[in-house]
């Protein structure tokens, strides 16, 4: 404990020793944030395995198998997933499901991500070199389909799959990636998330995308960091300055595509154009980027899954007293209220 004084005969708790009281649960908050971080990424998935098998042995839930999925279909796409790193899942979304969003958001306007003093603008004006526009979340939460979308038996099955545990949605989002710049920025080049010690995304194209409209990439195979890094002591085959190049790659927080061809080869690299409605469920964890779009903007819906919540990101939930009632109405004997309540626990109550 901290004193102001030595001659004072009463010791003044100072902030930092606020923190350290048993019941703060910040305290308890910092430290995972901060135990996430230092862990060597190369032990991540040793530790993810360790995490899930705590986290199901207090959860104690039985994925139910969903009524309307092919269940060897989930486990492939399960598999891929840990292998490749992504898993194209199909239509998910229907013409009319799109019409009405689009109807919900047409007078909606959209913020610029990098860069929050920018006042809030229409989609169909974008100012001078901005490349995405954001919704608001109140926006999207109360949007038509989209939250029902992310409970989707499918998507959450497969999650489950990957992460070993039943996921927690922590997040949702929609943006439009607008044409225009000659270089993308940010999320455009490649990288690399790191939410949690196993998460993916799911990724919904509102509209159609072609290779000019900003496809999602990612590089397949890459999620593991440890396997990351033994690739690239096998390709520098013991020269050292081509190894110190490559963990310089690795380590840097956006790569450019000539590093990424350089270090992994063009084939790894896989585009996903698809039409809209389709989804992609990925590994974030993977390399992988934006394309920035040449000709046609793109909007895309996301729905972020995790073993437990990411601490440093604010939970903002929001009311949605029939959710449960709603889930079951949608997806009949997928869930049980337990486990709808703790899959939206960090965006609804």
């Amino acid at each position: 404990m901290n004193y102001t004084g030595e001659s004072q005969s009463k010791p003044v708790k100072t902030p930092i020793a606020d923190l350290f009281d048993f019941d703060n649960v910040d305290w308890y908050r910092q430290f995972m944030l901060r135990l996430r971080y230092n862990i060597d990424l190369k032990a991540y998935g040793n530790f993810a395995g360790i995490v899930a098998n705590s986290l199901n042995q207090l959860q104690q839930f039985k994925m139910i198998p969903p009524p309307d999925e092919d269940f060897e279909r989930l486990n492939e796409w399960g598999r891929l997933m840990q292998t490749d790193g992504y898993a194209d899942l199909g239509e998910l979304m229907s013409k009319q499901q799109r019409d009405d969003v689009f109807a919900y958001l047409e007078d909606k306007k959209v913020r610029y991500f990098w860069d929050r003093a920018l006042e809030p603008f229409s989609p169909d004006s974008p100012p001078p070199n901005v490349s995405v526009g954001g919704y608001d979340r109140k926006d999207i939460m109360a949007a038509p389909h989209l939250h029902m979308l992310a409970n989707h038996p499918r998507v959450v099955g497969v999650a489950a799959r990957l992460l070993g545990v039943m996921p927690s949605l922590m997040a949702t989002s929609m943006w439009w990636s607008f044409p225009g710049r000659v270089e993308g920025e940010h999320a455009e080049l490649f990288h690399i998330d790191r939410h949690c010690y196993r998460f993916c995304k799911l990724f919904i194209y509102l509209t159609d995308v072609d290779e000019d409209s900003g496809p999602h990439v990612y590089v397949r195979a890459t999620g593991n960091y440890g396997a990351n890094y033994a690739h690239a002591a096998k390709k520098a085959a013991g020269n050292e300055d081509l190894l110190k190049r490559y963990n310089a790659i690795l380590g840097k927080q956006r790569k450019t595509d000539a590093e990424i061809e350089e270090l992994f080869g063009a084939e790894r690299v896989a585009v996903k154009t698809a039409p809209a409605g389709s989804a992609i469920l990925g590994n974030t964890g993977s390399i992988h980027k934006g394309q920035h779009p040449k000709t046609n903007r793109r909007l895309l819906f996301s729905a972020l899954y995790t073993m437990l919540p990411t601490i440093k990101d604010p939970v903002d939930r929001m009311p949605a007293p029939d959710l449960v009632n709603q889930v079951h109405s949608t997806y009949p004997g997928a869930y049980t209220d337990d486990q709808i309540c703790y899959l939206n626990r960090l965006v609804s109550r």
